[in-house]
């Protein structure tokens, strides 16, 4: 999770607002110096203004509300503009969902 915090968090330093974050899209990579992590399917990405970051621009005609609806923040549901937030909520429910399924196949 931290290594997925760290992309996550070089991404939005870029301004980049993922807007599909789920565990499909989320590959590790085992390298002799560890374990990496690669994130994909940048399809409904786009770019927040540096200076308003309620202000994105996509970079192809897409709509609004677009992810995989288990993932979706509360706002990009609500057809409201999404934020750096949005993706963040996304990472909850990634972590909820790896807890949750580790605890089912290793028990408490």
């Amino acid at each position: 999770m931290e290594n997925l915090l760290q992309a996550l968090q070089a991404l939005h330093r870029k301004n980049i607002l993922h807007r599909n974050l789920k565990p499909e899209n989320i590959f590790l990579q085992y390298t002799p110096n560890g374990t990496g992590l690669k994130i994909t399917d940048f399809g409904f990405s786009c770019t927040i203004d540096p200076r308003d970051k309620t202000i994105w621009h996509v970079s192809q005609n897409i709509c609004s509300k677009c992810g995989t609806p288990g993932y979706m923040a509360p706002e990009i549901l609500a057809n409201r503009h999404s934020t750096t937030a949005a993706d963040i909520f996304s990472l909850g429910v990634i972590l909820y969902t790896w807890y949750f399924f580790s605890f089912m196949n290793n028990g408490p």
